[in-house]
């Protein structure tokens, strides 16, 4: 197409026209440059755009793993320092490298980012050292360092740490990781991971506020902390149990101090010691003997020695009896040997009112005053930390003289047959001599007041002829007791005694089904068998929980099942009680109902079971 000349002189000015034109349809002519004065700074280039982003140096990490950890830094924005940095520190993060750093490398339009890393050497092996309580494997499979991988020190140090927990999880609380390093192996790009442990080992136990008590004797409770052993706050918890159910002390408490090395430590037990000696006289009252008069001298820690002695000397304020002075001298020596073995001594003479009770009508029959005179001598070692075993030679005369049934009856028995006193049919008097051989296994966490674990007791008694006896007869039984905490100082106990005996078995002898520590609702020694089958169950939890001032009084609702034989039905007795946490231990006051509604109400020192 051509343009006439006409119209080109006409085209001219009409161009010129709408340049003039174009501001007042929103575009704006782009000022002219000005001149920038001599001396001035220049303005700043724009940073480059990123081009690519690449890895150097990795061998066997790879790039996907690495390019991961960059999240900053983006191809097609432009370059910053401070995400540079960034990024720097997050691929130095992810553990497997000795070295990271960035280069830029210029590339048409913009630049290419390459982070060059060194690897760390792959792990040939891992030496664990100064570990004794736990095996190199366990710390090996905590440490999570897997063998032939690149050495990752992120995860080293948080193995470390799980390391460290898994010796506190198991009770060591002292226990450190002392030193990690780095050994060269027989690879240039391998290496050696050398990890040692602290244990922290007790060097002395010390002890603080024994005034009475000497200080070896008290040492001799703490049989697992010892010096040169790892320190475990488990075991300590039941060496201060141990020395805490002696009953020497009100408040015992533990803490440990540094040793004279960074991997020792010294155990400091802190003490208040417990009022352990007394002289008394008064009356007292017993559920066999009724209301007595007494005078006692007893302290559980003569001489400072942890020894129990005790003198009693008691008489029944009842009538009807002939017999009533009773006497006990008593010693207890807990430490006859370095490996622990007590000896138990005790010379008696008991007094109690009995009553023969009806297999069928469970009617008193005949009413009897039972007398004891013997000795006992007996031994005990443990077998470990919470098992003794005790072997017991025991000597005992047993008579009896019958009483008037009626308690009121002022008028003593005369010769049989007195129609008032029936005899007891199957009491036979004479002479027990027998070895007792039992063991005993206590995982409860106090021996006054548990609310968990449990305690099981098995013995076997036997009285053969040729020990001088007037009886031949095997006895075994076996009591079981477990508890099951609740919170709040609550729990749940439940315990199951059977026993069996073969020979001649006196009726003195025998299984008693009925009593405080058997089916509560009967008559004590309502039942006496050769053999037997009891089961209690309690609920006993601290006051305080709802009155806070009863800080020492605590309430129990039980229920009892018994039979005697164990071919008999079950007697079932329930009740409610109270207990007093008192300096002499705690006091209970039962009161149970049995079969018929008979009630019966027991005082007793201690638990019952």
């Amino acid at each position: 197409m051509t343009i006439r000349p006409a119209f080109r002189l006409l085209l001219v000015p009409a161009l010129v026209a709408c340049v003039a034109l174009l501001p007042s349809v929103g575009l704006t002519q782009a000022p002219a440059p000005q001149p920038v004065p001599p001396g001035s700074p220049q303005p700043a280039p724009p940073p480059p755009t990123v081009k690519r982003i690449e890895i150097s140096g990795n061998v066997k990490i790879s790039v996907e793993q690495i390019l991961a950890a960059v999240t900053e830094t983006k191809v097609g924005e432009p370059l910053s320092d401070e995400k540079l940095r960034a990024d720097v520190r997050a691929i130095n993060d992810l553990g497997w490298f000795a070295d990271v750093s960035a280069r830029l490398e210029q590339e048409q339009g913009g630049v290419v980012v390459v982070f060059l890393v060194t690897e760390n050497p792959a792990i040939a092996d891992i030496i664990v050292e100064g570990n004794t309580a736990v095996t190199a494997d366990e710390v090996r499979a905590v440490l999570g360092v897997p063998i032939g991988d690149v050495l990752n020190l992120t995860k080293m140090r948080e193995g470390a740490r799980a390391v460290q927990k898994l010796y506190a999880d198991k009770g060591f609380g002292l226990a450190r990781v002392a030193d990690l390093s780095i050994l060269p192996a027989e690879q240039p790009d391998q290496a050696r991971l050398r990890l040692r442990i602290a244990e922290g080992v007790v060097e002395a136990v010390r002890f603080e506020g024994l005034t009475k008590t000497q200080p070896a004797i008290a040492a001799r409770y703490v049989q697992e902390t010892k010096p040169g052993v790892v320190f475990n706050l488990n075991v300590l918890q039941r060496d201060l149990q141990r020395l805490f159910d002696t009953g020497l002390f009100e408040s015992i408490r533990a803490r440990p101090e540094p040793g004279t090395s960074t991997d020792s430590a010294v155990i400091v037990i802190e003490v208040k010691e417990a009022r352990t000696a007394s002289a008394s006289f008064g009356l007292g009252y017993s559920s066999s003997e009724g209301l007595l008069g007494f005078i006692e001298y007893r302290d559980r820690n003569w001489q400072g020695r942890a020894q129990s002695f005790a003198v009693r000397a008691e008489r029944a304020v009842q009538e009807g009896t002939t017999e009533q002075l009773n006497y006990e001298v008593s010693l207890n020596e807990p430490f006859l040997d370095p490996l622990g073995t007590g000896l138990d001594l005790s010379l008696f003479s008991r007094n109690s009112v009995e009553r023969e009770y009806g297999p069928l009508t469970g009617q008193a029959t005949s009413r009897f005053s039972l007398r004891r005179d013997g000795a006992t001598v007996g031994l005990s070692r443990p077998l470990d930390g919470v098992t003794t075993g005790f072997v017991r030679l025991r000597s005992e005369f047993t008579n009896f003289i019958a009483l008037p049934l009626d308690p009121t009856d002022p008028v003593p028995c005369g010769p049989p047959p007195d129609p008032r006193c029936p005899q007891p049919s199957l009491l036979t008097p004479g002479r027990v001599v027998s070895l007792q051989f039992s063991a005993v296994r206590d995982t409860r966490n106090s021996r006054f007041t548990p609310t968990s674990g449990d305690r099981v007791l098995a013995s076997a008694e036997l009285a053969p002829l040729w020990l001088g006896g007037d009886f031949d007869f095997t006895k075994l039984s076996v009591d079981y007791q477990r508890l099951f905490p609740t919170g709040g100082g609550a729990a749940v106990v439940t315990r199951l005694f059977a026993g069996t005996a073969s020979g001649a078995l006196p009726l003195q002898d025998q299984f008693i089904l009925g009593g405080p520590s058997t089916v509560r609702g009967l008559p004590a020694a309502f039942k006496r068998d050769t053999s037997i089958l009891v089961a209690n169950v309690e609920y006993r939890f601290p006051l305080s929980g709802i009155i806070p001032s009863f800080q020492d009084v605590g309430m129990i609702f039980f229920a009892d099942s018994g039979a005697a034989p164990l071919t008999d039905a079950p007697q079932v007795g329930y009740g409610v009680g109270i207990a007093f946490n008192t300096p002499l231990g705690p006091i209970r006051i039962d009161l149970a109902w049995g079969p018929g509604g008979q009630r019966q109400t027991w005082l007793s020192l201690g638990a019952p079971f």
